[in-house]
Protein backbone atom coordinates (compact mmCIF):
# COMPACT_ATOMS: atom_id res chain seq x y z
CA UNK A 1 0.00 0.00 0.00
CA UNK A 2 1.33 3.84 -0.81
CA UNK A 3 0.85 6.44 1.58
CA UNK A 4 -2.24 7.74 -0.32
CA UNK A 5 -3.96 4.46 0.18
CA UNK A 6 -3.41 3.98 4.15
CA UNK A 7 -4.41 7.72 4.76
CA UNK A 8 -7.67 6.91 3.27
CA UNK A 9 -7.56 3.62 5.40
CA UNK A 10 -6.28 5.15 8.13
CA UNK A 11 -9.72 8.33 7.93
CA UNK A 12 -12.02 5.39 7.33
CA UNK A 13 -10.73 3.43 10.59
CA UNK A 14 -10.95 6.63 12.47
CA UNK A 15 -14.27 7.70 11.43
CA UNK A 16 -15.80 4.39 12.07
CA UNK A 17 -14.57 4.92 15.65
CA UNK A 18 -15.88 8.03 15.75
CA UNK A 19 -19.44 6.68 15.02
CA UNK A 20 -18.93 3.88 17.40
CA UNK A 21 -18.56 6.75 20.14
CA UNK A 22 -21.48 8.05 19.05
CA UNK A 23 -23.81 5.38 18.64
CA UNK A 24 -22.46 4.02 21.90
CA UNK A 25 -23.38 7.66 23.98
CA UNK A 26 -26.51 6.96 22.31
CA UNK A 27 -26.96 3.63 23.50
CA UNK A 28 -25.65 4.15 26.91
CA UNK A 29 -22.77 1.96 26.35
CA UNK A 30 -19.97 2.20 29.05
CA UNK A 31 -17.02 3.63 28.24
CA UNK A 32 -15.48 0.31 28.42
CA UNK A 33 -17.77 -0.95 25.73
CA UNK A 34 -17.00 1.55 23.47
CA UNK A 35 -13.26 1.74 24.14
CA UNK A 36 -13.74 -2.16 23.26
CA UNK A 37 -16.04 -2.03 20.42
CA UNK A 38 -13.30 0.82 18.80
CA UNK A 39 -10.03 -1.41 19.76
CA UNK A 40 -11.72 -4.06 17.52
CA UNK A 41 -11.88 -2.03 14.63
CA UNK A 42 -8.63 -0.74 15.19
CA UNK A 43 -6.93 -4.13 15.46
CA UNK A 44 -8.47 -5.21 12.18
CA UNK A 45 -6.96 -2.44 10.19
CA UNK A 46 -4.14 -3.22 11.87
CA UNK A 47 -3.98 -6.74 10.96
CA UNK A 48 -4.44 -5.60 7.77
CA UNK A 49 -1.49 -3.48 7.85
CA UNK A 50 -2.88 -0.05 8.22
CA UNK A 51 -1.35 1.40 11.41
CA UNK A 52 0.19 5.08 11.71
CA UNK A 53 3.53 3.57 11.80
CA UNK A 54 3.35 2.18 8.46
CA UNK A 55 2.48 5.30 7.04
CA UNK A 56 5.30 6.86 8.50
CA UNK A 57 7.41 4.13 7.10
CA UNK A 58 5.97 4.76 3.53
CA UNK A 59 6.13 8.80 4.31
CA UNK A 60 9.75 8.13 5.51
CA UNK A 61 11.80 4.91 4.42
CA UNK A 62 14.27 4.40 6.33
CA UNK A 63 13.62 6.18 9.17
CA UNK A 64 12.53 3.64 11.99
Amino acid sequence: MNATELTKLLTISENIQEQIQVAGDLWELSDFEITALCGIVSDAFADAGVTVEELEQQLHPGHA
